[in-house]
C-alpha cells in the first residue's frame, strides 16, 4: 500500500470541493443564518448587541445565565421560536416565585432574540410574540407598616411641641423629612437625626 497517495487524494478532493463550491452544486449552511444555530449563542450576540447601559447589559447577562441557558441553551433557535408551551411554563410556572423584573428580563431575552432572528433572517417567524408576564407587583412587602396620622406628622414637623405644656421636645423636622416619615420612605440622614435630636 502507497501511503503517500493519501495527500494526492487529499489535494484533489479540495480541488474538486472548491470547483463545486464555486459552481453552486453545493450548499453549505451557516448556522449562524440558520435557525439551526444555537439559541445560547444567539441569546448572547443578542444581549452583545443590544443599545443600552453597561448595567443594564450586565442585568440582561445575569437573567440569561441564571433563568435562560439552563433551560434553552442547549436547544437550537428553531426549537426554541417554536417553544411556546415551554417558554410559558418557564415564565409563569417555574419563575413563579419571583418579583416581576427578573421574569420580565427573562422574557425580553428570550422573546427579543426571537425578534432578532427573524429580522435578520435567520427565522422565518416565531410563536412567542404574545408570551405574556403577570405583575403581581414587588415582592415581600411590609403588610405590617402603620401609617402615620395627620396629627402625628405634624407633631413631628413642628418640633414635638406638646400643645398643653408648649414644651418642645425635638427639634422641628424639614418638611422633606416630614415627607418621609409620612411615607415611611428612608433617607441618606436618617429621620430619627433629622427630626428627633432634643435641643441643647
Amino acid at each position: 500500500m502507497d501511503y503517500r497517495s493519501g495527500k494526492k487524494l487529499a489535494r484533489d478532493w479540495q480541488l474538486k470541493l472548491t470547483v463545486d463550491k464555486r459552481s453552486g452544486d453545493i450548499t453549505f449552511t451557516d448556522h449562524s443564518k440558520s435557525g439551526k444555530q444555537n439559541f445560547g449563542e444567539a441569546c448572547e450576540q443578542f444581549i452583545a448587541r443590544t443599545r443600552v447601559g453597561e448595567n443594564s447589559r450586565d442585568r440582561y447577562l445575569h437573567s440569561y445565565r441564571t433563568y435562560v441557558r439552563g433551560v434553552f441553551g442547549g436547544k437550537t433557535l428553531a426549537q426554541v421560536a417554536q417553544d411556546r408551551d415551554g417558554v410559558t411554563e418557564h415564565l409563569t410556572v417555574t419563575m413563579k416565585h419571583l418579583s416581576n423584573t427578573p421574569r420580565q428580563q427573562t422574557r425580553l431575552v428570550i422573546v427579543g432574540t426571537c425578534d432578532e432572528a427573524v429580522k435578520a433572517g435567520r427565522l422565518a417567524r416565531h410563536n412567542l410574540a404574545d408570551v405574556t408576564v403577570a405583575d403581581h407587583g414587588p415582592k415581600n412587602l411590609r403588610s405590617d407598616f402603620v401609617f402615620p396620622t395627620y396629627e402625628q406628622v405634624k407633631f413631628v414637623a413642628d418640633g414635638g411641641v406638646n400643645p398643653e405644656t408648649k414644651e418642645r421636645r425635638m427639634w422641628p423636622a424639614s418638611r422633606m423629612a416630614s415627607r418621609r416619615i409620612a411615607c415611611g420612605t428612608r433617607s441618606r440622614r436618617p429621620c430619627s437625626r433629622v427630626a428627633c435630636r432634643s435641643p441643647t
